[in-house]
């Protein structure tokens, strides 16, 4: 399936072959719940830095990380992650952009009576609306650019986790 595969000791890279493009993510889960279904699943682990409440998703705490903290690298000053816990999502909608190629969920997350909007691009079919009702920790970071005269720009965090509650 693959032409050629290579990277460095913090990434994985892979060239498929063009007949196989359509067919690749379903070749890897497949494979991953063969590896599962022996093995089982491995305990996961949730990284993050701090656990934070939706009211402190604002503006001023995404400019002072900005002022304070920025640039990020992997080794010696990684980006925080932030997680909210606990947090019924509520409102879910699905958007796909005209060519296909990601789709965009929004929700809202709310927690002690407050409500933070929520909207980011997924390329996989991992989540959908079904989401909606249902409680989760969410796991995201703050943008590393603040949009000057954009409405709640600050809340279009990047969101790199949902771990929903069984």
């Amino acid at each position: 399936m693959f032409l050629n595969y290579g990277g460095h000791e913090m990434a994985a890279g892979v060239v498929i072959k063009p007949e196989y493009i359509d067919k690749a993510n379903k070749l890897f889960n497949d494979a991953c719940k063969k590896y599962y279904d022996i093995h089982g699943k491995p305990k996961e682990i949730q990284y993050y830095d701090v656990i934070i409440e939706p009211k402190h998703i604002t503006e001023n705490n995404a400019r002072m990380l900005l002022d304070t903290l920025y640039p990020y690298c992997t080794q010696f000053n990684p980006e925080p992650v932030f997680c909210i816990k606990d947090a019924t999502i509520t409102d879910a909608k699905l958007l796909e952009d005209k060519n296909k190629t990601y789709r965009l969920l929004s929700f809202n997350l709310v927690k002690d009576n407050k409500k933070t909007s929520i909207a980011f691009k997924m390329f996989t079919d991992d989540y959908g609306t079904e989401v909606d009702g249902l409680i989760a920790d969410v796991y995201f970071s703050f943008p590393q650019v603040i949009q000057e005269g954009k409405a709640q720009s600050y809340n279009r965090i990047n969101v790199l986790d949902i771990d929903i509650k069984e």
